[in-house]
């Protein structure tokens, strides 16, 4: 079992005051004081990221392709180093009262096709750039940077079914720390849930590559490139942000008008009216989930919280032979991606947290299939995305 430490995290299912996140009152935002200020963040998620094998191993999911794990309530144990990259080590720091679950999952294209190559070259040339393509990915590393990194919330609309409207309602740093409202749907009689939430989506370094045992190259192990994303409940009361620059509905360019006072965030414990009215729907992301409840012919819907975080790097990915459609029997590395999320949540409301705790460690799992269909519908010249088995 992890041990932990509580010592001034931000990683918490507890709503964060807005005015403790270092803002510049301009759009041209940062600066020292932010930058550190991300810099702890990450440093605090890569120590729940990072310590997620030594938590408690639930169950497998999607034909065993994502593992599960928690990390209950109360937990205690000896300090644990978690296996975050080489260099840095940093301890998990999570709150004791909180439980989180976590899962894991690895994606690779096996074999890129040689119809998503530059066409009007000889065979010998065609060869070489699908080995190069290869090792590289096949391009499934900047699919789920596009996917996830970029846009994230505005991503999350398109495959996650309950997810039912998202508005973007604060700044921090463009693209990279920005304050989103969400609304899910949950099942009738529930109320759907809306989160407001400081969704931070950073581009880390690049670690080193590294080979699986036994396996030996004429290349070095290029160096693998990550990302995470973070996500933290915002208690926005009395507190403002500069408003967008554009229309978090369309995406594009447009309406720079801050919205009118009380339009927007729903408060803790309080009831609002949503943008766009959820259906009934089972849930699909564990945030909490699902569907419209009535009140004097009016949607209504109960604030949630939750904290995520979400770590993409690649990895190289050893192959058994004749596995994945191979026709020579060797085994082979790939270069794939690994996919690590975590999340606390309280679904609010008439909902125990029990309850949430119970079902949270499956329903984050399917989040992976959709986002992949998701993908291979987007990108289609990206071939076949598979998903190893853990």
């Amino acid at each position: 079992m992890v041990g932990t430490t509580t010592t001034s995290t931000l990683l918490s299912r507890k709503a964060l005051p807005l005015a403790s996140v270092p803002v510049s009152p301009t759009l041209d935002l940062g600066g020292g004081e932010y930058d550190a200020w991300v810099e702890r963040l990450v440093q605090d998620a890569l120590g729940v990221v990072g310590s997620m094998n030594r938590w408690r191993l639930s169950t497998s999911h999607q034909k065993d392709t994502v593992q599960t794990y928690t990390l209950p309530c109360h937990h205690s144990g000896r300090d644990a180093q978690p296996s975050t990259p080489e260099g840095s080590r940093p301890a998990l720091q999570v709150h004791k009262d909180e439980l989180w679950a976590g899962r894991r999952s690895l994606h690779f294209i096996p074999r890129v096709r040689r119809a998503s190559l530059t066409g009007g070259v000889d065979i010998g040339e065609a060869e070489g750039e699908e080995e190069e393509l290869e090792r590289n990915g096949g391009g499934l590393f900047e699919a789920f940077e596009e996917g996830l990194l970029r846009r994230h919330t505005e991503h999350e609309k398109q495959y996650i079914e309950s997810l039912k409207d998202v508005e973007r309602v604060g700044v921090v740093r463009e693209g990279e720390a920005e304050v989103w409202k969400m609304v899910y749907s949950m099942p009738s009689p529930l109320s759907p849930r809306t989160f407001v939430e400081l969704v931070i989506a950073k581009e880390l370094p690049p670690i080193p590559g590294k080979l699986p045992p036994g396996f030996h190259t004429n290349h070095l192990p290029r160096p693998c490139r990550q990302f995470m994303v973070i996500s933290l409940p915002i208690d926005d009361r009395n507190s403002s942000l500069p408003s967008p620059p554009y229309s978090a509905e369309t995406g594009s360019p447009g309406s720079s008008t801050p919205p009118s006072p009380g339009s927007g965030i729903a408060t803790p414990d309080s009831v609002v009216s949503p943008t766009t009215p959820g259906t009934s729907r089972p849930s699909t992301n564990g945030r909490a989930s699902t569907s419209t409840s009535t009140s004097g012919g009016k949607n209504k819907t109960v604030r949630a919280r939750y904290v995520s975080v979400e770590w993409v790097r690649e990895v190289d990915l050893q192959l058994a032979g004749f596995e994945h459609g191979e026709i020579d029997g060797g085994p082979r590395v790939v270069r794939g991606i690994e996919w690590i999320m975590a999340t606390s949540s309280s679904a609010g409301g008439n909902v125990p947290q029990a309850v949430t705790n119970m079902s949270l460690p499956s329903k984050i799992t399917e989040d992976v299939p959709a986002f992949l269909a998701w993908v291979a519908k987007k990108s289609p010249q990206l071939g076949k995305i598979e998903s190893k088995k853990l």
